[in-house]
């Protein structure tokens, strides 16, 4: 039983950790990106990103575990299944966010390019005026 408790634990402890990561990533896609400093948020996107597909799979692992632990017995099937469809839900939305995420990093290195080419023709036309 000692086994059990444990187990549920480290499993609780990386439920919390995705948790929190999907709520980093609502709040990296709710931000505006004319307002923030754009480098600094594609840093946080690559983190969040990693750390939700870090703790998804750890998840996933934990779950096994969990339900190795519980058995075969009988009285445990809804709890296997419930806890199944709590894990299997949540990962799910991890990948929902981190499939966001990675079209916002998309959308941000396309800025950033823009950005870049821009600063060029600027910098091309001065030093064409300077001659």
């Amino acid at each position: 039983m000692t086994a059990l408790r444990y187990v549920k634990a480290v499993r609780t402890r990386y439920i919390n950790s995705l948790e929190k990561e999907i709520n980093s990533a609502k709040d990296i896609l709710n931000q505006d990106l004319k307002s923030v400093d754009i480098i600094k948020t594609k840093n946080e996107v690559n983190t969040c990103v990693q750390m939700l597909k870090k703790y998804s799979d750890t998840v996933e692992i934990q779950c096994e575990k969990y339900i190795s632990a519980l058995g075969e017995n009988e009285d445990d099937e809804k709890e296997i299944d419930k806890v199944m469809d709590e894990d299997m839900s949540l990962c799910d939305r991890a990948t929902r966010f981190v499939s966001l995420l990675e079209q916002l990093s998309t959308h941000i290195v396309s800025q950033l390019a823009d950005k870049k080419d821009t600063e060029e023709k600027v910098l091309h036309q001065k030093s064409s005026k300077g001659s």
